[in-house]
């Protein structure tokens, strides 16, 4: 079943024409839902892959991203996708709460389109969202010199609190990398504010365990793809596989490197021997070339152990040195994470963004117990008033 946090969030929407439509009134008293009533134009598109696009939609000087999912056709529901749109409304409902404000793209409401018009044939669910006009991390590590460590220490902090929520209420993020960190505020202007996106591969965790996993290989843990050099043959924490990407994106901020590059082919992933024996030894080396202090060298090489049992934890992370370090130095943040800097700046709908692009779905967390749609499918609770 759809959970009331998600269809509270549902939109009346009215296509008026070709890029065109409006919410003629709030369809819930939420404040988010009442700051979406309006005509809504559409603009560029920001991103697409093969699970739907993001455009950028506008309503005067205000900007949203809106993520459009193909989830049915003419000739019935298609419960592939179906899945993936229950997770990603059901991940992004439960972390648009004000008491994550910050640390998570903020979600303010869906509606579906049935067939015809600009939306193409079929039913398509489309979730409206934040717009961050700085980018995200993967375009600015693109575009920029390494990030120096104290810039890639608040990262570090403010992803480490973000999957520490995550955890902490039995979710993972399943597919964490700098394309899903959008950037809300940079330096000088502003102190650094990041917050987490693209929730399609999220899941809430029962049983903790996989059976299944095709998310972005370079950012995989060893663990998922099933290295033979691991001594422990039990099913995967998803957990410490997000600690692990965590690591990944640490790493890549201070060097512009992976530190294991062959991990850019899923087939020298599963069949060279060099990359096995590379992987065993994490290549501190590197951080260190680039003047990485000790701390930092360790910490991101304990996100980076072989073993998941030997990672940091999200409940841990805080607590390392490295960490701590930030903590003393006294940036003033407020509720979610943001800094004082960045506070006024949120309030406004003007300054959103959504990801270059979407990942698609990729194998299914198990859960105990395993949630099923209801026999009605998924598009007919959307459609239900």
């Amino acid at each position: 079943m759809v959970s009331a946090a998600v269809l509270e969030l549902k939109l009346n929407t009215v296509s008026i024409s070709e890029g065109v439509i409006q919410h003629p009134t709030a369809d819930s008293p939420a404040p988010r839902s009442m700051f979406q009533a309006g005509i809504w134009r559409r603009h560029q598109c920001l991103g697409e892959g093969g699970y739907g696009s993001v455009w950028l939609q506008k309503r005067g000087p205000a900007c949203r991203a809106v993520k459009s999912m193909k989830i049915g056709g003419a000739y019935g529901c298609k419960r592939d996708t179906e899945v993936p749109a229950v997770r990603e409304l059901e991940t992004m409902a439960q972390f648009s709460q004000a008491k994550y404000r910050g640390l998570f793209v903020q979600v303010f409401g869906w509606w579906c389109d049935v067939g015809g018009g600009w939306l193409d044939r079929g039913v398509r669910l489309n979730i409206a969202m934040e717009y961050c006009k700085l980018g995200d991390l993967r375009t600015y590590l693109r575009r920029h010199p390494p990030m120096k460590e104290s810039d890639v220490l608040e990262l570090a902090h403010q992803v480490v609190a973000a999957l520490g929520f995550m955890h902490e209420m039995s979710f993972a993020h399943r597919d964490l990398k700098p394309a899903n960190i959008l950037i809300k505020a940079i330096p000088p202007r502003s102190d650094w504010h990041f917050a987490l996106c693209d929730f399609g591969l999220s899941r809430s965790i029962q049983g903790k365990s996989i059976t299944g996993y095709l998310g972005t290989v370079k950012y995989m843990a060893p663990e998922i793809l099933e290295f033979p050099f691991l001594r422990e043959r039990r099913e995967p924490d998803p957990h410490a596989a997000d600690m692990w990407s965590l690591g990944v994106t640490l790493f890549e901020a201070l060097t512009r490197r992976a530190p294991f590059k062959e991990t850019r082919r899923l087939t020298d992933l599963l069949c060279s021997e060099k990359l096995i024996a590379a992987s065993s030894s994490f290549p501190g080396h590197r951080l260190q070339k680039v003047g990485a202090s000790t701390d930092a060298v360790d910490f991101i090489g304990q996100l980076l152990k072989p073993g998941p049992l030997d990672r940091l934890t999200a409940v841990a992370a805080p607590k390392h040195e490295w960490l701590l370090r930030r903590s003393s130095s006294g940036t003033s943040r407020g509720e979610g994470g943001k800094t004082n800097d960045t506070a006024a700046a949120e309030s406004s709908t003007s300054a959103f963004h959504a990801p270059e692009d979407i990942s698609g779905a990729s194998g299914v967390w198990t859960a105990t117990p395993q949630k099923k749609l209801p026999e009605k499918g998924f598009l007919a609770i959307l459609k239900e008033e």
